[in-house]
């Protein structure tokens, strides 16, 4: 074949497909939330639904259910709910519900780009509260799950939003934190007034009544004490944590619970990424550091590149997100390197993406490289959370506010202290700097050192929303 038959071969095989493309509608991303969103939020005044399991007229609406524990805690509601309503929620929050699905339209979400499927259905969304780090969450505007940022979009677009309270509050008032969260609620345009959940039974005949799993010739109400399948019935403590959350929170400072009971507390697992980024992990490892985020309830694992396929598949059908570092530990890579890092962990199931900053370039006063180093892996991103390590250990405290600044005005969902290979780790002092820096609407990561529970603690007073950790097993069991 000639090169000009073969040039014009190619050029007609482009053309093809750039018509055929053309011919296809582009689906809309959804839109990313500013940092600045509350100058820009219209407040709503939706009212929230009352004791009556009937949500507000309107458009038909759209249950945003997250994870499994809310699918349980709503089980009960829709049962007693007849109005029309959609649901979109992950594959196990449709299995959660599958009694209930031949009723309801489902919408499958499992990553960002699916929030695409939602696009013909905003106007009146409706979101259940399962305990206060959920209220906590919404409050803070924190877009860290796909149906969190869809929701924190359609309260920017000004939809509808009803608030379904799930959780039971304990205490014979508020207590103070649940007050201020609720005041910001309303700050929204969001008014919490009634809780939805159902009355707990108070006598054994009722549980035995009510209860999927009847107590036959064992003294206990569960199958799987007796060697059978667990039933889900909601009478195990590790099976109703926010139940339990409560009444700690309520002021308890010790339960009682059945031989071979596992603790019940996961607000602080929830804040935590299970970490190993040492060079010398091997597969094993990853795989028990997988188990362990399983167990105790973990936000995320944070792993190398290397590692990412095969968490995935250990953490498929768990709410266990996969986070992975992208020009990692140095930061020293060129812009290209980092954006191509980032799509091929995203290809492999990487949920969240963890970069280090180019820290000579920010040091030089080269802001606009550190920019644009940040922008592209965004962009490359395609809606994932996205945290920005400084290595805080290297600046000084003008240059780390600056390094915030820049990856505020990048669009980052996150900034982050350090990777664990520089001279220091998380302080509370830059945590505190980097909180004051980005305002309340970003999140802040401590990473670096934080070995027990005191230093976890001292970090989320500080200011911090995520912990990265190796030892979050000994800092959750102190």
């Amino acid at each position: 074949m000639e090169l000009k038959d073969l040039i014009e071969k190619i050029t007609r095989e482009v053309m093809d497909k750039i018509e055929l493309k053309e011919e296809s509608p582009t689906p809309q991303p959804i839109p990313n939330i500013p940092p600045e969103i509350s100058k820009r939020i219209t407040p709503v005044n939706q009212q929230v639904v009352e004791t009556s399991n009937q949500l507000p007229c309107g458009s038909e609406p759209l249950l945003l259910v997250e994870d499994f524990v809310a699918a349980d805690q709503l089980l009960e509601w829709l049962n007693g709910y007849s109005g029309s309503l959609k649901i979109a929620g992950s594959y196990q929050v449709k299995e959660k519900l599958s009694g209930l699905i031949f009723r309801y339209e489902f919408i499958s979400v499992e990553r960002i780009e699916d929030l695409r499927k939602l696009e013909n259905h905003a106007g009146n969304l409706v979101y259940p509260l399962t305990s206060i780090f959920d209220l906590a969450r919404l409050a803070g505007l924190l877009n860290d799950t796909p149906l969190a940022r869809y929701l924190l979009a359609g309260l920017e677009k000004g939809d509808k939003i009803t608030v379904l309270k799930l959780y039971r509050t304990i205490s014979s008032g508020l207590n103070l934190k649940e007050l201020e969260l609720i005041k910001d609620l309303k700050n929204l345009g969001i008014e919490l007034k009634e809780q939805l959940t159902p009355q707990i039974p108070q006598s054994r005949s009722e549980i035995t009544a009510t209860s999927p799993i009847q107590p036959e010739n064992h003294s206990g109400y569960c199958n799987a004490s007796q060697g059978g399948e667990c039933g889900a019935c909601g009478l195990c403590a590790a099976l109703i944590p926010n139940k339990v959350n409560a009444i700690i929170d309520a002021g308890a400072n010790r339960l009682s619970a059945g031989p071979g009971a596992k603790g019940t507390r996961t607000d602080l697992a929830q804040m935590i990424d299970h970490t190993i980024l040492k060079p010398d992990a091997t597969k094993d490892q990853i795989i028990n550091l997988c188990r362990e985020a399983r167990e105790y309830n973990f936000f995320s694992v944070c792993i190398n590149p290397t590692f990412v396929k095969l968490a995935a598949e250990a953490l498929k059908g768990s709410p266990v997100k996969v986070c992975t570092v992208v020009g990692f530990p140095l930061g020293a890579t060129t812009t290209t390197t980092k954006v191509m890092e980032t799509r091929d962990a995203i290809a492999n199931g990487a949920h969240e993406i963890d970069m280090v900053i180019n820290v000579g370039a920010l040091k030089a006063g080269n802001y606009e490289l550190v920019k644009k180093d940040i922008e592209g892996v965004i962009q490359a991103s395609e809606g994932r959370i996205v945290k920005v390590i400084l290595e805080t250990a290297l600046l000084t405290d003008e240059e780390k506010i600056k390094a915030c600044e820049l990856a505020k005005e990048a669009g980052a969902d996150f900034v982050k202290t350090s990777t664990g290979f520089g001279p220091g780790g998380a302080t509370a002092h830059d945590i505190a700097l980097m909180r004051k820096t980005v305002g309340k609407y970003m999140g802040v990561k401590a990473s670096g050192g934080i070995r027990d529970f005191e230093t976890a603690r001292q970090m989320i007073e500080a200011g911090a929303t995520r912990i990265g950790a190796s030892a979050s097993v000994a800092i959750v069991k102190a």
